[in-house]
């Protein structure tokens, strides 16, 4: 019987996406399951606490990738039986080893449950079969605002745009008299929006952090017209509110969730037409219906229970 288990994740770095998933994931789990303890740990692994579990759970968000021998080595501490992969993404999947912790991971895991249906291919190269695999939204998806704010619009006739900057993605000049929003997602992206924030007026523009709540953020993006993003949560979050959403770069993991990269000459030309013209997003990556999962009628959960009741 599993009487303790240790969720492993990307938590606690100043990422709202990341610690997103981990509260998501611990709420339901707990309601799923109030006889397991649950204990939360991040990089780099704590072996006493590692080991000392009945269960390992890596995951859900991205933990595994091939890119840095460190990295790979540190977290194969996770990979001691029984473990599973929920809710995870693999990562720079050009750089996957043939004998590296994803590969490792996608072998000996009992179960794995991955957020992008272009994975499946991945594991089965490694996995050599899909037996208990599954492909389910990522956490974030699952996510349900305690409250709504409303909509105030500074200028009836222009839309409202959100940009939530990542790295150091450049942003031309002659965009600035459009944003109206201005969000960081991280700690990381904070410098660069504060940076950003010099650029807009002030009296029209508000800036938020990564620090403030995610309902706060959430209804900053599902008041919005369009998001343009360089995090994958921010997209995720915009998904889910049936916001307009645009990557700022061609990164594989945030183009997943936008299908589209921003093209700055139409959106400074015409906000309104090129934001109508946006393909509507009705599925995740994992192909799942956005109009279900909003529903409630999607639950990442079921293989686990049928995991955990074999015990």
């Amino acid at each position: 019987m599993i009487k303790t288990a240790l969720l492993a994740g990307a938590f606690g770095y100043g990422n709202l996406g990341d610690n997103l998933l981990r509260d998501i994931a611990l709420k339901m789990l707990g309601e799923r399951f109030p006889e397991i303890q649950f204990f939360v740990d991040r990089p780099y692994p704590d072996q006493e606490l590692s080991d000392s579990v009945d269960l390992r759970i890596i995951g859900p968000g991205g933990l595994l990738y091939d890119s840095d021998s460190g990295h790979e080595e540190y977290f194969k501490t996770y990979l001691k039986k029984p473990f599973i992969l929920m809710g995870i993404g693999l990562q720079g999947v050009e750089h996957v080893k043939l004998n590296g912790l994803t590969a490792q991971a996608c072998r000996g895991a009992d179960l794995i449950i991955t957020r992008h249906l272009d994975d499946l291919p991945i594991i089965e190269s490694l996995r050599g079969n899909f037996n208990g695999v599954h492909a389910y939204p990522d956490f974030g998806y699952l996510f349900k605002p305690a409250y709504r704010m409303p909509v105030k619009r500074i200028f009836s006739h222009a839309p409202m745009v959100t940009l939530c900057p990542v790295g150091n993605v450049e942003i031309p000049e002659n965009f600035w008299q459009g944003v109206t929003n201005l969000v960081s997602f991280s700690i990381l992206d904070d410098p660069r929006t504060e940076k950003l924030a010099r650029r807009v007026k002030p009296e029209r523009t508000t800036v938020e952090h990564y620090f403030d709540t995610p309902d706060y953020l959430y209804n900053v993006i599902a008041g919005s017209d369009l998001l343009i993003t360089g995090r994958y949560h921010a997209a995720v979050l915009a998904n889910l509110a049936g916001v307009q959403v645009v990557s700022l770069t061609d990164n594989r993991k945030i183009r997943l969730e936008t299908r589209k990269q921003i093209d700055w000459q139409q959106l400074i030309k015409n906000p309104s037409e090129y934001i109508r013209m946006l393909p509507p997003i009705s599925v995740t990556s994992s192909r799942h219906r956005l109009e279900e999962i909003r529903a409630g009628k999607i639950d990442p959960l079921v293989p686990v229970v049928e995991y955990l009741n074999r015990f």
